[in-house]
C-alpha cells in the first residue's frame, strides 16, 4: 500500500550534484500539474517549479530560480 505522502530524493549530475529532498502528496501534485496544463499560463507552469530550479534549454543559457523563469 502507498502512503498518502511520498518522500523522494534524486541526484542530478547535470546540476550541482546536491541531492534534493521533498515531501509532497503525489495526488496533490498530479492535480496541480493537470490544472496548470488545462489552462496553461507562464505563471501557472512556473508555480509547479521549486524555488531553486535550474532550467536547461538547447541554445539558451541556464535559467536559475523561479523568478527568472517568468
Amino acid at each position: 500500500m502507498y502512503a498518502s505522502r511520498m518522500e523522494w530524493e534524486y541526484k542530478d549530475s547535470a546540476l550541482d550534484g546536491n541531492p534534493v529532498t521533498t515531501t509532497t502528496s503525489g495526488k496533490d501534485f498530479a492535480q496541480q500539474f493537470a490544472d496548470a496544463w488545462a489552462t496553461p499560463t507562464p505563471e501557472g507552469l512556473v508555480a509547479l517549479l521549486h524555488p531553486d530550479v535550474t532550467l536547461l534549454q538547447p541554445h539558451l543559457p541556464p535559467i536559475h530560480g523561479k523568478q527568472a523563469a517568468l
